[in-house]
């Protein structure tokens, strides 16, 4: 069959999955066998191929936000040509702690789709039964696939909040968690508070009918009641925190996250506010959710793309598209790299894009030659203190030639 795979070994930015010709998976007990008509592509996918979250395996096929139909051990409940869906959580011990008290999510000895097991970027997956899910036929396959994650865990997120109907809730980040979490926050009669760094996401969230929308350096006219970070970034959480009244939650829906800066707890956390983890999803979230955005009619903006073009989705985030920078580059306070951002006065460094580049720039700080690459791992850009070379990961870049034709060349 055909696959898309990611080698933890691999050393090319942006060629992160091959496609391949590999032996399709052999059915096993409890198991169904699964022809893939769909997979969504999600921000964790990223996190695995980026190296944030650390490799299991020598060899994957990434992808949890799946849309099958049943080709092979069928049962009485999934018979033969079952469309049904399957998403990160794909199996638990039963055993734990956490099993024997309704707790499935924090599992012990969890199976991640497309993580731990193989997922969704091929032609057919195998897929544990009972954590697949029967799809309601008022969903399309292009466009329930990216609710099999995306959707699922922007609903717990909601619950781990505790956000009762009628409650201001503000969504720190408006990606596609968050935007298909704000339909059910309107169907509670719930005002929402949106903010987000990205124009085309501020826009989103007005045309889906928010109630604020404001930039990440703005802050509600109100406190709020409950808020969510969608954000894999800790300064988000503080910025979450900052607007939330007393006995307020801040959920931080992410499973990888950037440092959490320092913060003034008598002002920020007493008061009791809580800051809590969103940590996968249990199937009961899962049938719940599918159940309300079949009600609700929640249709996802999907872009469809081929299994082969695989690999330059998963290259890139959905707001970095490249050259995307703002054109400034700057020193980060008490630290010996470079990051990219959008405002030279923000001493915090904002990244804001990922940008690849070969070929010298003069610094407009500190007189320091400058060579920018984006690394598979990290958004930092790296400095040399000389104009006559700079070295990177162990190549040497000089004037003029690249010596390292892995790297595409692009100037800032």
């Amino acid at each position: 069959m055909k696959a898309a795979v990611f080698s933890s070994t691999h050393t090319a930015p942006q060629s992160f999955l091959h496609v391949e010709d590999v032996p399709p998976p052999q059915l096993e007990a409890g198991h169904v066998l699964l022809r893939v008509v769909a997979c969504g592509v999600c921000r964790t996918d990223l996190h695995i191929v980026e190296g944030d979250l650390p490799p299991l395996r020598p060899s994957l096929i990434p992808g949890h936000q799946i849309v099958g139909e049943v080709i092979g051990g069928a049962t009485q409940e999934l018979p033969l040509g079952t469309r049904v869906g399957v998403s990160w959580m794909g199996g638990v011990d039963g055993d734990c702690w956490y099993c024997h008290h309704g707790m499935e999510n924090l599992c012990d000895k969890p199976v991640f789709t497309g993580y731990t097991v193989d997922g969704g970027y091929a032609e057919y997956v195998l897929a544990r039964a009972d954590f697949t899910f029967p799809l309601p036929p008022g969903l399309d396959d292009a466009h329930v696939a990216p609710l099999l994650c995306a959707g699922i865990i922007g609903f717990r997120s909601l619950r781990v909040a505790g956000v009762e109907k009628g409650e201001r809730v503000g969504l720190f980040g408006f990606g596609s968690s968050a935007s298909l979490a704000i339909a059910i926050l309107q169907s509670w009669k719930c005002e929402v508070y949106v903010v987000t760094r990205g124009e085309s996401h501020r826009k989103l969230a007005t045309s889906l009918g928010a109630t604020w929308v404001g930039k990440e350096d703005e802050k509600p006219a109100v406190m709020l009641d409950r808020a969510i970070t969608f954000a894999p970034s800790g300064k988000v959480v503080v910025s979450a925190l900052a607007s939330l009244r007393k006995g307020g939650v801040v959920a931080i829906n992410a499973i990888h996250l950037d440092h959490v800066p320092a913060f003034d707890y008598d002002t920020l956390l007493w008061g009791e506010r809580q800051i809590r983890s969103v940590a996968n999803m249990t199937r009961q979230d899962a049938n719940d959710f599918l159940k309300i955005a079949n009600d609700l009619r929640i249709r996802p903006n999907v872009t469809e793309f081929a299994l082969d073009d695989a690999n330059i989705r998963a290259s890139l985030r959905p707001s970095q598209q490249p050259a995307t920078c703002q054109g400034w580059i700057a020193r980060c306070k008490g630290i010996e790299t470079l990051r990219l951002f959008a405002n030279p006065s923000n001493a915090r460094c904002r990244v804001v894009g990922f940008l690849r580049v070969t070929g010298w720039k003069q610094c407009k700080i500190g007189k320091i030659c400058t060579h920018v690459v984006g690394s598979p791992t990290s958004l930092n850009a790296y400095i040399s203190s000389t104009c006559l070379f700079c070295s990177i990961n162990n190549n040497v870049w000089r004037r003029g030639r690249d010596s390292n034709p892995r790297y595409p060349c692009e100037y800032v």
